[in-house]
């Protein structure tokens, strides 16, 4: 699978900033990345542009990663969901598999980690 846009949702202006900062200098110029702070502006984001895969953070105020999977999966079905958290919330990780989710990654991360779940997607 080739994936070329890729949608980021986290509250922590930390993990957003990493992520920014990775995909400029590591993969730049290979993929198209929005990063946004809520699930409702991942709502909104999807449903003006396209993306192939978002990252979502299982923890946040106001609409968890959970409710904002479902969300996203209602907008594009298709669409391939990396979960993301801090804390060991493993009823969460095990409730968005069953939305679909096709992986996660423990924050904070290593760019090891990130490599290899995008190297599952790309050789999906």
């Amino acid at each position: 699978m080739e994936i070329k846009k890729i949608l980021v949702v986290d509250d922590d202006q930390i993990i957003r900033s990493v992520f920014q900062k990775i995909f400029e200098r590591k993969y730049q110029g290979k993929y198209q990345v929005s990063i946004v702070k809520s699930g409702e502006e991942a709502i909104k984001k999807l449903k003006e542009e396209t993306f192939d895969v978002v990252f979502v953070d299982i923890l946040m105020p106001e609409m968890d990663g959970i409710d904002t999977l479902k969300a996203l999966k209602e907008i594009k079905p298709d669409i391939i969901a990396i979960m993301m958290t801090g804390l060991a919330v493993e009823d969460k990780w095990q409730e968005a598999m069953k939305l679909g989710a096709l992986d996660y990654l423990y924050k904070p991360f290593e760019l090891s980690e990130l490599q290899t779940v995008l190297d599952k997607l790309t050789e999906r």
